[in-house]
């Protein structure tokens, strides 16, 4: 977790350490993190896909979705992930998700064109017997905690390959600080994987 200096006053920049194996990656992380500082715009639609995402949250209908059986006897839920976990839902080639579909029974589709641009979740549609669709949101589950634990436990000085990280400090001022954390760290997870 992040805690504050208690010799910090409160007025005081904070920073932003953007780490990466390449010079690209730094210079392109530091241009999202500037955009969202100094262009009102980009701020103002990140707060507002934060809000939208907050009162999703406060629904119940974030990570869990909803059920709903169909005329056919299929049951569809829509689940939100968050958007760094697209790619190990997927996997390399769809192999990923053509396990969980083979042990679930279920049908699984993540949504490749969110219609907001800026989100930080991912629709994931999955159809199939209650059953079959419970056992599919319980491996994407397992998969984004298993996920989120790997993350965690890095030491974040080697990136991929074993190739050293380059590390760059940015001041960011201490009213902006929430507006690139976002919400449960959505925001900074949005540009680690970008």
């Amino acid at each position: 977790g992040s805690q504050k200096d208690p010799s910090q006053e409160e007025d005081d920049d904070l920073h932003v350490f953007i780490s990466a194996t390449t010079d690209d990656q730094i210079e392109k992380a530091e241009k999202m993190v500037k955009n969202i500082l100094f262009n009102p715009d980009s701020a103002a639609t990140l707060k507002q896909t934060q809000l939208s995402n907050l009162e999703s949250i406060k629904r119940g209908d974030s990570y869990q979705g909803n059920m709903a059986p169909s005329a056919d006897g299929t049951t569809t839920r829509v689940i939100k992930i968050p958007q760094n976990f697209a790619g190990a839902v997927i996997g390399r080639q769809g192999e990923t998700i053509q396990q969980m579909q083979h042990r679930s029974g279920a049908n699984i589709q993540v949504d490749n064109n969110p219609l907001d641009p800026s989100s930080t979740t991912r629709d994931v549609t999955i159809r199939g017997s209650e059953q079959s669709v419970e056992i599919a949101y319980d491996l994407i589950q397992q998969l984004i905690k298993d996920k989120e634990a790997s993350h965690a436990n890095g030491d974040g000085h080697y990136g991929p390959g074993g190739a050293p990280n380059i590390t760059m400090k940015l001041p960011v001022p201490n009213n902006k600080i929430g507006l690139i954390i976002g919400r449960g760290g959505m925001t900074v997870k949005g540009i680690q994987v970008k």
